[in-house]
């Protein structure tokens, strides 16, 4: 069912998986009835979420009256698909949202809510959550501090052991995706790359599955219609070609060794950008066009997640903003002038790296690489990036 974008789920597939007799299991959790207000029902509830975030995410669906074997035991398989009487959705979220936020540490990156009509009773409610990169997650409520994953169709609790394999995976993925991304920016200053950009300014991206399980070969794929998407960044044209990497999108020629931008699909899950001609030189001033460079970040960014993710890489993904050779440059308040607001020093070194972003999602956008724009704007001299309101939302400031 999570392979289902969550806002494509109607009550057909609802029907199907009855139909179908479809199981719970691992990512899937039948429940009758809402978590009530008692201590108990909270606790219940917090264990639920907390299983699935240590077991690579899931979906609880409410509504959902369980067929009952020879002992009159729940068989994980539906009987009927009832609904929930009397549902409010905007309280029903606020509360259980409240729940998991006051009652997980660390808090969930990945949580959404899914109403779906069509229940003899009411609408249904599929709490997804989605696969966390900060595992493992703990139940704190009152007293009670218990970590819980899944194994086929229940919960359990996880011993010490299991817990102290649970901290070590999650550092080693983040730690192998930001070895591969620092090896690459050191290939990249050494010209060792299937494309040369020259030694000028640059800036890269990088997107790396974050899980040790990569998929291999994704590199190879044949479908001709999703290689000719994969574009490098800020190119009008570009040519695919295969090489030792994987598969090279580079702006002009496919047998160009030199151009101003190209990217990398590598076989095992990862994807390279690098562009050599956005930042510019205005006469004594060197200047990052502030809006534009969020644009293409925001742009590509998401370009590469939902490439990655249609070729079946996991989740979670780390994207990677790196600037080469940025010595003094400044943010250029718009990205059609260069005019500096008490105008800062600009970088202070020549190579910076913006920390990760971990997103869990199929998409990406502003809001969820506002922390690496942030950085990118302090190390520039200002609090942090000018294109957001005070609501959070994204607005250029043009």
């Amino acid at each position: 069912m999570r392979d289902i974008s969550l806002d494509a789920l109607t009550f057909d597939h609802l029907r199907a998986m009855k139909d179908n007799s479809v199981a719970e299991g691992r990512h899937l959790d039948y429940k009758l009835e809402l978590p009530g207000v008692r201590d108990d029902d909270k606790k219940e509830f917090l264990a639920d979420i907390c299983s699935f975030a240590n077991a690579g995410g899931g979906d609880l669906v409410f509504g959902i009256e369980e067929a009952k074997d020879e002992t009159g035991k729940n068989a994980g398989t539906i009987a009927q698909l009832r609904g929930l009487p009397g549902f409010n959705v905007d309280e029903t979220q606020r509360r259980l949202e409240a729940i998991i936020r006051d009652g997980l540490d660390p808090r969930l990156p990945s949580l959404r809510f899914r109403t779906i009509d069509g229940g003899s009773d009411g609408p249904f409610l599929v709490v997804r959550v989605g696969r966390s990169f900060v595992t493992p997650h703990m139940v704190k409520f009152q007293n009670l501090s218990r970590f819980y994953s899944r194994n086929g169709q229940s919960k359990f609790q996880l011993d010490v052991r299991e817990i102290r394999a649970a901290f070590l995976e999650a550092d080693q993925g983040l730690q192998r995706a930001r070895s591969f991304r620092l090896d690459r920016i050191a290939r990249i200053l050494a010209d060792d790359t299937p494309v040369r950009t020259g030694n000028g300014p640059r800036w890269a991206l990088h997107v790396v599955p974050v899980r040790h399980a990569w998929n291999a070969d994704v590199a190879l794929v044949s479908d001709a219609q999703m290689q000719r998407g994969f574009r490098p960044m800020r190119a009008n044209s570009w040519s695919l070609r295969h090489n030792l990497d994987g598969l090279v999108s580079v702006s002009g020629s496919k047998d160009a060794r030199e151009s101003h931008t190209y990217s990398i699909l590598f076989r095992d899950g990862a994807v390279e950008g690098v562009d050599a001609g956005l930042l510019e030189w205005n006469g004594e001033e060197r200047v990052i066009p502030s809006v534009a460079i969020e644009e293409y970040v925001q742009k590509y960014a998401d370009l590469y997640v939902r490439l990655l993710r249609r070729l079946g890489v996991d989740a979670p993904l780390a994207i990677g903003l790196s600037f080469l050779n940025a010595l003094d440059f400044k943010m250029g308040v718009s990205s059609d002038t260069m005019w500096f607001r008490d105008k800062p020093l600009g970088f202070d070194r020549r190579e910076l790296l913006m920390p990760e972003v971990i997103v869990e999602t199929d998409s990406v956008n502003y809001s969820q690489l506002r922390g690496a724009f942030d950085v990118m704007w302090q190390a520039a001299g200002w609090p942090g990036s000018l294109n957001f309101g005070e609501d959070g939302a994204w607005m250029p400031q043009r």
